[in-house]
């Protein structure tokens, strides 16, 4: 009995030694692959230095950590955006790994993308400006200004605007292994950035933009639903929230809020000054305010440009919210409200 029982524990440690390094190799496989395409090697502490060259001259990088010194970034993090009840379960990102299934995994990092040589990590959570979040983050890991800032070619600026939306365009975070991970969100170098919005008119967006126009579904929910229909279906997944779409889910079950502490809480409904403050202290403003225009008739500033994502939701909720269904989405999405700092007071 000893001697099969001992047989037995072998067998179970060296299956469970063949997972182990198939799972390293993978992830191995995985950096190297990112790597490749961004020729930025994730834990080069100098890959800024490659982009420290603006207009002809040396960008001030007298302090990696200047950033935090800005005004601006000292505003925001004082506002009213606390996250901080949702690290009360705080855990790091190796047990958030071995703790739950590749699929949970993903979906707590879901919009997290990270720019080495600008030290930049920023959450672009969809139907929170994340189309153009997204091409500006290409652009910053692909644009080479050592020679100094030049307006971008036209085709350049058409790939980033159609490659923007493809995951292997970007570095996920998600994809990183676990001590790359733990550089990222513990090294003070990195900005950490999430954006968000308010849960009101990103749930009417949501449902003009993805059900109306017949791009998503949800359960018996179609084209055809109404708004309340929707608000109703949505409802039932207050206890499953990982299992609907991410357009539809609760903004803190993604960005990897239970794992990665972020500097600062960007707002969609005040993003051209929080994205300029942001810009300022890694200096790419440049890449905010310039350089998008397609055509003569097209803006040049990121901001001003069209996606065909736009739906106006925020200034169309009296059309849509009765007092019932806002009472019905503040109690589905109440943590988001909570953790940004939106109020629950709805005027019609």
């Amino acid at each position: 009995i000893l001697v099969l029982l001992l047989t037995f524990l072998i067998m179970i440690f060296s299956i469970k030694l063949v997972q182990f390094r198939s799972k390293n190799i993978l992830v191995l496989s995985n950096t190297q692959s990112i790597e490749s395409r961004t020729n930025l090697p994730l834990n080069t502490p100098d890959a800024s230095d490659q982009h420290s060259r603006l207009n002809g001259a040396e960008a001030v990088h007298s302090s990696e950590v200047s950033w935090s010194q800005t005004e601006c970034i000292q505003h925001m993090t004082k506002m009213n955006r606390n996250v901080e009840f949702l690290r009360t379960h705080h855990t790091s990102v190796s047990s958030l790994e071995s703790a739950s299934s590749p699929a949970l995994y993903e979906a707590n990092f879901i919009g997290s993308i990270i720019v080495p040589k600008f030290h930049l990590l920023m959450c672009t959570l969809p139907k929170n400006a994340c189309s153009k979040l997204r091409m500006l983050l290409v652009r910053l890991k692909e644009e080479d200004t050592s020679n100094g800032i030049a307006k971008p070619r036209r085709e350049d600026v058409i790939s980033w605007r159609q490659r923007s939306q493809n995951a292997t365009a970007h570095i996920q975070v998600r994809n990183l292994p676990v001590e790359q991970f733990t550089e990222v969100v513990t090294n003070p170098q990195w900005l950490k950035v999430a954006v968000v919005r308010n849960p009101y008119s990103r749930v009417l967006s949501g449902y003009l933009e993805k059900i109306k126009k017949g791009k998503l579904g949800l359960g018996r929910v179609n084209a055809l639903s109404s708004f309340e229909e929707f608000v109703d279906e949505l409802v039932k997944y207050k206890d499953r929230p990982l299992r609907i779409n991410e357009h539809f889910r609760d903004q803190v079950y993604m960005c990897g809020f239970n794992a990665i502490h972020y500097d600062v809480i960007a707002k969609t409904e005040t993003l051209q000054d929080d994205l300029r403050c942001i810009a300022s202290a890694k200096n790419f403003s440049y890449a905010v305010n310039s350089g998008w225009s397609k055509g003569e008739r097209d803006s040049d500033a990121l901001l001003g440009i069209g996606t065909g994502h736009e739906t106006n939701a925020g200034t169309k909720l009296n059309q849509y919210y009765t007092q019932e269904l806002a009472d019905k989405v503040y109690n589905r999405f109440e943590q988001d409200f909570i953790a940004f700092g939106y109020p629950r007071d709805f005027q019609l």
